[in-house]
């Protein structure tokens, strides 16, 4: 009975440590998936949101071509990063002004000028990002 209760408890360790390197694998597949994106998209001024992007960004951090597999459905996937890249930069923008600046207004007019202050901003990190 007592070997039942250490081979019953090693086999649960086991699965706990498959189950925290299968979490850990998909953690460092994620951190190289976002470095490839941000790679790739270096590459859109000259190869558009192609698969050559992708390629070309999977080359210059000398991974093997068959790392693509990684991005799962492709150069969509460099527009999905750049997006969130440009919301992120917005709203990290919007949250570090003073409240003053950054609040909303019950009249017409500090709403207008908010949603135009955003509506810039969103422009200008398209426009800055053009290499």
């Amino acid at each position: 009975m007592i070997v039942f209760g250490l081979l019953g408890r090693a086999s649960a360790m086991r699965r706990i440590t498959a189950v925290s390197g299968r979490a850990l694998c998909a953690k460092a597949k994620l951190d190289l998936k976002e470095q490839i994106l941000r790679q790739s998209f270096t590459h859109v001024k000259e190869y558009g949101w192609t698969d050559e992007s992708l390629l070309r960004g999977i080359k210059d951090l000398g991974l093997s071509p068959l790392t693509h597999t990684i991005v799962d459905r492709g150069a969509v996937e460099i527009v999905e990063y750049f997006l969130k890249e440009k919301n992120k930069h917005v709203k990290e923008l919007f949250t570090n002004t003073n409240n003053e600046e950054a609040a909303i207004g019950t009249d017409k007019t500090s709403s207008d000028t908010l949603l135009y202050r955003v509506i810039e901003a969103h422009f200008n990190y398209i426009r800055y990002s053009r290499h």
